[in-house]
């Protein structure tokens, strides 16, 4: 027999996000931040990858909230944001 059914186990907690990213830190050093971050065992669920409005990264937090590691395009030396796109 399951182990489950002889021993019910909780729900897990019902997230407000439905498991999609709703939170947003924005940072002035990403590789800083994500190589340090990493070092103290902070759960990355994806590579960090550079997208038109910054490099970002997902990030989960101890209640299982995912977050947005974001450094803005405005804030990384030489970059700047394209208007006419």
């Amino acid at each position: 027999m399951p182990q489950g059914l002889l021993h019910p186990q909780p729900s897990p907690p019902l997230l407000p996000s439905g498991g999609r990213v709703w939170l947003f830190l924005e940072t002035d050093d990403f590789d800083r931040d994500y190589r340090t971050w990493k070092t103290r065992g902070v759960q990355f669920l994806e590579e960090p990858r550079s997208e038109p409005y910054g490099k970002v990264v997902v990030f989960s937090d101890l209640y299982g909230n995912r977050w947005d590691l974001i450094e803005p395009v405005s804030q990384r030396p030489g970059v700047k944001l394209d208007p006419e796109k």
